[in-house]
């Protein structure tokens, strides 16, 4: 009869293999079971917080990765997968609500820095939080400290990729994405990152390709459909001028009315969330069709 101990080992060592082949759900359910059998042991939650990550679940991964640093506080594990699940969250909010989720991604990115100085994940993490905090000069020296320790690591350039975004330096943007692809030809994010700088230098087109590839290449995940969804809406809210432009000249309302017209339907859908989602899932397949050009 198997020991317990074995039990877990067993169970750990499937939920980081399930998790390597992107099956999070049966990653997750191998870590839940390991934290069931053995409550004290951290690398159950550390295995159960990537798994939820993977699933895009981040407020739970953070929960797990608490749990985590409460077993072991000495660890940098705990506190790195805390940083990226509330970076991660942090994101998925308008940005004037960031910054306080930032901050507390970002303590707990220094903290795990401070735990294992040499481990390059601790330093990518603080590079991929202190942005959401606008602290752009300290982030570019987080990632110069990343490609110093992982110069041959995607995560490494798609880190940099991220601080150039937000510094809305297109042009490196593009580079550090393109030279995580060329490690990692499928990575998600550098896929998702490139896009959205191609889309934001001027090249519409092909940013629209690229997002395409990106939710192709992880169809669980949310945000590269969520800004290939918004590359859609560009095109509704183009539709709607052009249609009302005729509309209105029909009607004798001219270009007096044209510009209330257009600029009230733009603050109609900027004000009204369940409508802009319903455009953009409409004009998502229509900024494909015309990137397909």
């Amino acid at each position: 009869m198997p020991e317990v101990g074995d039990d877990i080992e067993a169970l750990l060592a499937e939920s980081d293999a399930l998790s390597g082949v992107k099956r999070y759900g049966a990653a997750a359910d191998r870590a839940r079971d390991a934290a069931r059998q053995a409550p004290g042991d951290p690398r159950a939650y550390w295995a159960w917080a990537r798994a939820l990550y993977g699933e895009g679940q981040f407020a739970e991964a953070a929960r797990m990765a608490d749990e985590s640093i409460r077993l072991a506080p000495e660890s940098a594990q705990g506190f790195r997968l805390r940083s990226i699940s509330l970076a991660s969250l942090a994101r998925t909010l308008p940005k004037g609500e960031r910054s306080p989720l930032g901050t507390d991604a970002v303590a707990s990115a220094r903290e795990a820095v401070r735990l294992a100085p040499a481990d390059p994940n601790g330093h990518l993490a603080l590079a991929q939080a202190l942005p959401l905090t606008g602290d752009i000069r300290e982030a570019d020296r987080a990632v110069q400290e990343v490609l110093a320790l992982a110069p041959n690591s995607a995560s490494s350039w798609v880190s940099a990729s991220l601080v150039a975004l937000t510094a809305k330096n297109w042009d490196a943007a593009i580079s550090a994405s393109r030279k995580a692809l060329a490690i990692e030809p499928e990575n998600y994010a550098a896929l998702n990152n490139l896009g959205v700088a191609l889309r934001a230098g001027g090249h519409g087109r092909e940013g629209t390709r690229v997002l395409a590839e990106a939710a192709r290449a992880n169809p669980d995940a949310h945000l590269a459909r969520q800004n290939l969804s918004r590359a859609g809406l560009n095109i509704v809210r183009i539709a709607i001028l052009i249609l009302l432009l005729p509309l209105l000249f029909v009607t004798g309302a001219g270009w007096f009315g044209f510009l209330v017209l257009s600029i009230g339907s733009n603050i109609v859908i900027s004000k009204n969330p369940a409508l802009a989602l319903r455009l953009e899932r409409v004009g998502a397949p229509v900024a494909l069709f015309f990137a397909g050009k």
